[in-house]
């Protein structure tokens, strides 16, 4: 199995959030559960800030975390990396549901949605399109992040954006605005990651 590629992406000038990515590069699902520790730039350690996870994911997808970053204002504003161990996680391919016990390759229900952005395409109020075609047959609900970046280098972040969408209905394209806060929503440096698909 390879390693699971995580990662802490701190953003914002004097304030002490961060992103946690986590990427399954492996070619089948696999489930992550345990807790990430984390410390200051000092080697301090707060366990109020440490990231308890318990998430599956689907081969090649990245899972998004709004999280804390537990350096002081001068190590976040020098953009200082985050200390962490993460040999406390667990992974695992997920436990299959067929008949000889075998783990499973299902994927998630990920698969079965296709998820647009239009930045350009926007309601009265400013707001931008986003579209979620549902391929599959039962209503879903679907929640994740818009993390817009400062160039496209795509380097660091300017502005994170949660949605969640519930009851999409079944074989159907679902049509919504997203609320973006800021005045540069419009520009195309972004990266749309779906967490949960239910």
């Amino acid at each position: 199995m390879k390693k699971v590629d995580i990662q802490y992406v701190p953003y914002g000038d004097s304030n002490n959030e961060t992103l946690l990515l986590i990427t399954n590069d492996n070619k089948f699902q696999v489930n992550l559960s345990g807790i990430i520790e984390k410390k200051d730039e000092n080697g301090v350690h707060n366990e109020n800030y440490d990231d308890e996870i318990n998430i599956n994911l689907n081969p090649g997808q990245t899972y998004v975390l709004e999280t804390t970053n537990p350096n002081n204002k001068v190590a976040r504003e020098g953009k200082l990396p985050i200390d962490f161990k993460a040999n406390r996680l667990k992974i695992a391919p997920v436990e299959g549901s067929n008949e000889d016990g075998k783990k499973s390759s299902k994927v998630l229900m990920q698969d079965n949605i296709d998820v647009q952005f239009f930045p350009d395409r926007k309601n009265d109020s400013g707001q931008p399109l986003i579209s979620i075609e549902n391929k599959a047959k039962r209503k879903l609900t679907v929640s994740g992040y818009i993390v817009y970046y400062k160039s496209d280098k795509k380097d660091e972040i300017k502005e994170v954006i949660p949605f969640e969408f519930t009851e999409i209905p079944k074989s159907e394209t679902y049509r919504d605005y997203v609320y973006i806060g800021f005045a540069e929503s419009d520009n195309k440096d972004y990266d749309i990651y779906v967490n949960i698909c239910e």
